[in-house]
């Protein structure tokens, strides 16, 4: 996800390299793809949607945050919106599938049900009972979403400490 700070910075450095500083993003047409409706950006910065940088700057508020407040202005200025209402990703029709799929929808739109909570829940993995292990072969290839790069860390040093452990019994 992109944040108000960074749309700010490709509209300046296009504007610099076209020189043309009179027209968001230099004149050129621009498009942006992704889940909007997901994950705040990775690095510090505030998201598109969040009320912490308005549309107005001021004089008293900090450099970064008058760039930011431009940059969540020009996301303002674009005009046409495609959305994309079918899960690619999700697209088998088990029984299984289906209830993640509902969920994960149900979520987007910060309509959970009692039942989709219990189901995300049961997918954390964690130490206690009945969670789902990381060194289970079913977790081998798959992406883990952690907050912190400390944590996707100590999890991949588990998993070594785990193959090391079992490559030393055969």
């Amino acid at each position: 996800m992109v944040d108000c700070g960074s749309v700010y910075t490709i509209c300046a450095k296009m504007c610099a390299a076209l020189k043309n500083d009179g027209t968001p993003f230099g004149g050129i047409n621009m498009i942006f793809a992704g889940d909007f409706a997901q994950l705040p950006p990775a690095m510090s910065g505030n998201a598109l949607y969040s009320h912490k940088v308005g549309r107005v700057i001021h004089r008293t508020h900090s450099h970064a945050h008058q760039q930011a407040s431009i940059g969540k202005a020009l996301w303002h200025q674009f005009t046409t919106v495609v959305i994309l209402r079918e899960n690619m990703r999700q697209r088998s029709q088990g029984a299984n599938d289906a209830k993640l799929r509902t969920a994960l929808e149900n979520l987007r739109y910060k309509s959970c049900t009692p039942e989709d909570v219990k189901l995300l829940q049961s997918r954390v993995a964690g130490c206690g009972r009945g969670r789902p292990k990381l060194n289970q072969p079913c977790f081998r290839n798959v992406s883990i979403i952690t907050a912190w790069n400390t944590h996707r860390v100590k999890i991949m040093s588990w998993d070594v400490r785990g193959l090391q452990g079992k490559m030393a019994n055969h």
